[in-house]
């Protein structure tokens, strides 16, 4: 009787046609498939039927000493019939981009309009070697080495997949935190701006001549700064001079540089390796509805505060399902597995389980799960191994 629910919910998704083919280069990923975040001991592989890791995150420090023991890792993963996925990093393991350039690293951090160098807000408060945890840019040309330099790492582990993470960067601070308005920024955006309009229609904006234009001074002197620009960005519409070509420049600038990196992972690893992205799809400003990103991976809010079965999930799913791209979720730490871990309510996160893997997405384990600081929600296995040992024996479905 236990399964009731998740019978129904599957068979709802088998009779209203919402699984479907994921296209081709996730063809490994299967819908029956039950991923955890990380890696976990060989009773929580057996205990859930795992066949899949989802979040391979590189060590640090990073050096071949680590890297060895993570190629291990790896190794130890797949021999167990799990696909591995590794990680590269936009803002976690930040402290890595400060080894890796420990001279020249301020250069390729972001900037408000006030010319504050930018703090990652969820990391606020740590420091590595002195420096607090820097959100670096997406446009900057270092940082992007960084990637490459990452990428390099990942793939001589030889991984299944691999993941961006957090992969929106300067698109994301943009839009919620006042910045990227760095040098490498605003000289792309000029770029952009000569590329996609005429000479009258640049004169028009009053940007003419472009190789001239400073899109911060040009703020300035419109009466903004740091905090009237956050506070006017994140009303509904857009008011602020330039502000949606600003934006449409930086979501193209993402797309771009995630082409790039996906040509460059499979012309160092001379194969195919299908790429992922935490970014969620319902935000069409993380511009993930590339052909490079094959599935996502994600934290998503399942708004555990309403304590019911969430309805704007649901958005997610229909759009993955639209553009034939899998969807591998879990929930937000905060917001989600605080709540679930203070009240004690494993039945709400049956719910999420049901719901993910009836519209055609897959959920992952709620073992170890982030909660806040250092708290985790370690999940009792007598609340959810029935789940999964009917998601794993039913895989027909």
């Amino acid at each position: 009787m236990r399964n009731t629910l998740l019978q129904a919910a599957v068979l709802l998704g088998l009779s209203t046609g919402v699984i479907t083919s994921y296209g081709q280069d996730v063809s490994a990923i299967q819908h029956s498939d039950i991923f955890v975040t990380r890696t976990k001991s060989d009773k929580v592989f057996k205990q859930y039927h795992v066949s899949g890791l989802a979040w391979g995150f590189l060590p640090h420090p990073l050096n071949e000493r680590t890297i060895n023991r993570w190629r291990k890792n790896v190794k130890r993963v797949q021999a167990k019939g799990i696909h591995f996925q590794a990680r590269i990093e936009f803002d976690a393991r930040w402290e890595n981009m400060i080894d890796y350039d420990p001279k020249g690293f301020r250069d390729n951090v972001m900037h408000t309009l006030d010319g504050d160098l930018l703090i990652v807000p969820w990391f606020k408060g740590r420091k590595h070697r002195g420096h607090p945890a820097y959100w670096f840019c997406s446009n900057a040309p270092g940082f992007r080495e960084y990637l490459k330099y990452q990428a390099d790492f990942v793939i001589s582990g030889n991984p299944d997949f691999i993941m961006l993470d957090a992969q929106t960067s300067a698109a994301l601070a943009l839009k919620w935190y006042g910045a990227c308005f760095c040098d490498h920024c605003l000289g792309g955006f000029n770029i952009y701006l000569d590329r996609c309009y005429t000479a009258g229609e640049l004169e028009s904006m009053g940007v003419w001549p472009v190789k001239h234009f400073n899109y911060v001074e040009y703020l300035k002197s419109n009466g903004y700064n740091d905090n009237t620009f956050i506070n006017k960005s994140r009303e509904a519409a857009d008011t602020i001079p330039l502000l949606d070509i600003y934006k449409k420049y930086h979501i193209q600038s993402i797309g771009d540089l995630t082409t790039e990196l996906g040509a460059y992972i499979d012309k160092q690893a001379g194969r195919h390796i299908p790429l992922s992205t935490s970014s969620p799809p319902h935000q069409p400003f993380r511009s993930v509805v590339v052909p490079e990103i094959s599935h996502y991976t994600l934290e998503m809010g399942q708004d555990a505060m309403e304590r019911q079965v969430p309805v704007r999930t649901i958005l997610n799913y229909k759009i993955a399902e639209a553009v034939q791209k899998k969807l591998i979720v879990t929930a937000l730490p905060k917001q989600d597995w605080k709540l679930i871990l203070d009240e004690n309510r494993p039945g709400l996160v049956r719910t999420w389980i049901a719901q993910t893997y009836a519209n055609g997405a897959n959920f992952m384990v709620p073992v170890n799960q982030w909660a806040s600081g250092h708290k985790r929600y370690k999940g009792n296995p007598a609340d959810f191994t029935d789940m999964y040992d009917f998601i794993h024996n039913h895989a027909f479905l």
